[in-house]
């Protein structure tokens, strides 16, 4: 039984509902990066990573919708197979229990009966209605409010890191595989300070077996995070000049990089520099608020920055 009040619309209570928790369709994320996967070989193993994260982000972080779904349909099929059981008892002698053939008999009539509910106007329906007023009740309750609010927080610092891992591949096996390729980097102004004064220690190379000629950016990213989007922006600026990556790399992504850092540095509590940067409307001191539509965006924007940079790559190894 919901603990809110009757009177609420589904709307209000969808409203509630999808700034809570993320619904996300998977399928329609993955099917770029799937394609591009195929079309670029040269970047398929790098995309398999980067696929493989971004499915495991979003199945996480959609968890409690899939849960609530999983629960509604099982109720409702729970509810129509009991009814089929009752009604095969016609067929029972009184006393005896029902065989094999009349348990599974109702049992095929119930599947049946719940794929006809299923694929109807009224079923579909009924399943979007309980399953909103199941996740909003259960907002109702603080531990669970709570809960969704850290788990949109998770989710969003996964998505950037499948970002941050997917750049770190797609860089260092740029490199790897043709050392003159460090040049431009260590020559760079926007990089200087990043990478600071390059001295490789003998260990280093002998680690490498003293041959450097497919490990030069392996050595190169050796203790360095790339967890900074103006570096990894100046880094593949150095690489490609393509309109697509810097358009992938743009004001979603820096957003999420800006939200990702406040998060795992200060728990999502707004300081002075996050509203300088950002611009947030945010109060100072504040928990930043987080909804499943902010998730949503950024999940689809680091498809588009590893399509765009796994384009860029394949093209430049062609």
């Amino acid at each position: 039984m919901s603990d809110k009040p009757e009177s609420e619309s589904t709307k209000d209570a969808a409203g509630r509902v999808l700034a809570a928790f993320l619904i996300y369709d998977l399928t329609e994320t993955l099917l770029p990066l799937t394609k591009v996967s195929v079309e670029c070989p040269h970047a398929k193993a790098l995309l398999k990573d980067a696929i493989d994260g971004l499915r495991s982000v979003v199945s996480a972080g959609t968890l409690p919708y899939h849960l609530v779904y999983r629960s509604v349909h099982q109720r409702h099929f729970d509810k129509i197979l009991t009814a089929e059981r009752i009604r095969s008892l016609k067929s029972v002698n009184y006393g005896e229990d029902p065989s094999d053939e009349v348990r599974s008999e109702a049992y095929r009539i119930a599947q049946a009966r719940m794929r006809e509910f299923f694929n109807s106007e009224e079923g579909m329906q009924a399943y979007r209605d309980r399953v909103v007023d199941d996740l909003d009740n259960s907002l109702c309750h603080m531990d669970v409010a709570v809960g969704a609010s850290e788990l949109l927080v998770q989710t969003l610092i996964s998505t950037w890191s499948v970002f941050e891992s997917a750049a770190r591949a797609f860089i260092i096996s740029w490199v790897n595989a043709d050392p003159a390729r460090a040049k431009p980097l260590l020559d760079s102004n926007e990089l200087k300070t990043y990478f600071g004064k390059q001295v490789v220690g003998l260990e280093v190379i002998s680690d490498f077996g003293f041959n450097l000629s497919a490990s030069m950016g392996d050595v190169l990213f050796l203790n360095k995070r790339l967890d900074n989007l103006g570096v990894v922006r100046a880094i593949l600026g150095a690489f490609f000049n393509d309109e697509d990556i810097r358009n992938g790399l743009g004001e979603v992504i820096w957003m999420l990089n800006q939200r990702r850092h406040l998060f795992v540095h200060r728990r999502g509590i707004v300081d002075a520099e996050y509203i300088s940067r950002t611009g947030d409307s945010v109060a100072l001191g504040e928990r930043l608020p987080l909804r499943s539509d902010d998730v949503a965006s950024y999940i689809s924007a680091v498809q588009t920055a590893v399509v765009a940079i796994a384009v860029a790559v394949d093209r430049s190894s062609a």
